[in-house]
């Protein structure tokens, strides 16, 4: 419950917090969104403690719902903390609305550090200045962060965590 919880306040606390964020992508001029076939985990958003990552071959469309996987990752972790949080989310686009449909939270070594948690969320409006913004940004207007790329999360890991 406490990770259900802290989940929707981070976003709904992103929308403050978007200054002290750096947002890394640029708009590629309204194209429309483009999912890569093999994975290429983009930065998307760094606070001073934790990284934002998405990829966009996780883009999936279905009925008018467009889903995204976005990793959370500590940039220096605690040795209790798991190495990355992969999220899903689903994105009414045109509505401009959200929601989180799933949490897992993994090992350096990609292994499962907890069972995965599906998530009953209802929609809710997007923050644009906000982490839910950046990814509306990247899920719907096809948005893409500036390189490097990596092909998974643990190669960021072993690339520094930048």
């Amino acid at each position: 419950m406490f990770r259900i919880l802290a989940l929707a306040g981070a976003f709904a606390l992103a929308a403050g917090a978007a200054q002290a964020q750096e947002e890394v992508f640029d708009a590629p001029g309204g194209a429309a969104p483009q999912a890569s076939s093999q994975p290429q985990w983009q930065v998307l958003s760094r606070s001073q403690r934790m990284a934002y990552l998405f990829d966009p071959s996780t883009i999936q469309v279905r009925g008018g719902v467009t889903e995204v996987q976005m990793a959370r990752a500590p940039l220096a972790p605690a040795t209790d903390e798991p190495a990355w949080t992969l999220e899903t989310y689903e994105f009414r686009c045109s509505a401009s609305e959200y929601r989180a449909t799933r949490i897992a939270e993994y090992g350096a070594d990609g292994s499962p550090a907890a069972p995965a948690e599906s998530l009953d969320d209802s929609f809710e409006a997007v923050a644009e200045n906000g982490l839910s913004g950046f990814l509306k940004a990247v899920a719907c207007d096809g948005e893409r962060a500036n390189p490097p790329y990596h092909a998974s999360l643990q190669n960021w890991i072993a690339a520094g965590r930048r």
